[in-house]
């Protein structure tokens, strides 16, 4: 009972102080952990007292609210990266023991997920951004680099990558920050889903400082 009051609570903040957070993103509140709803509960609250202090509407293209916005729907998504972070194997042999991205991702659907293709993005400690390059791999770095998480047999509520990561280059250095987003995923029933956010995520963040 609790849980559905909450829904219905989200919904109605969500509808009244950021209508394009039910707009976009193929939201489906009904499958939202209770940790999930209180994010997105928060970031209406946020919103609102932000209105309330500017006195009037804050403009959908500003950088902060724009932010929040995408973060907000992404954490509503059915398979999505709950953290990412860089693992230092060691500090001096990186070529037998590499950098790793790590991306911790969850599966908030009622399916099996076999696949997941993930994009990582870095900055460093000046929030610039760092040209990724994967190990053993000879071509020019870019800003958004994919990985395939094959084989991640992940069960509705499942998380996987906490022991796992994309090896670096020993060139790529000094990475303070790590962005993750699922690109797309797999079933075992042999369904296919593409984030229809992920052209957005590339286009806030990629090759940008961070804010």
């Amino acid at each position: 009972m609790k849980k559905v009051i909450t829904i219905v609570v989200t919904i109605a903040m969500i509808l009244c102080c950021v209508p394009s957070l039910a707009e976009q993103g193929g939201l489906d509140f009904s499958n939202l952990s209770d940790e999930q709803l209180q994010y997105l509960i928060d970031a209406a609250l946020a919103e609102q007292e932000t209105r309330k202090a500017s006195g009037g509407d804050v403009k959908e293209n500003g950088a902060d609210v724009a932010t929040g916005q995408i973060e907000a729907e992404i954490s509503a998504q059915p398979v999505y990266v709950q953290e990412a972070n860089l693992i230092v194997q060691s500090t001096e042999y990186k070529e037998l023991y590499p950098d790793l991205l790590q991306a911790t991702i969850v599966n908030n659907s009622q399916d099996d997920v076999k696949d997941v293709l993930i994009a990582f993005m870095a900055w460093d400690s000046n929030n610039l951004p760092v040209l990724l390059k994967g190990q053993f791999n000879f071509s020019a770095g870019t800003y958004v680099r994919q990985t395939n998480y094959t084989g991640v047999n992940m069960v509705p509520g499942g998380t996987f990558g906490e022991e796992y990561g994309m090896k670096l280059d020993s060139s790529v250095e000094n990475i303070a920050t790590v962005k993750a987003i699922v690109v797309s995923y797999e079933t075992f029933d042999g369904k296919t889903w593409t984030n229809p956010l992920y052209d957005q995520y590339v286009e806030q963040y990629a090759g940008k400082k961070l804010q």
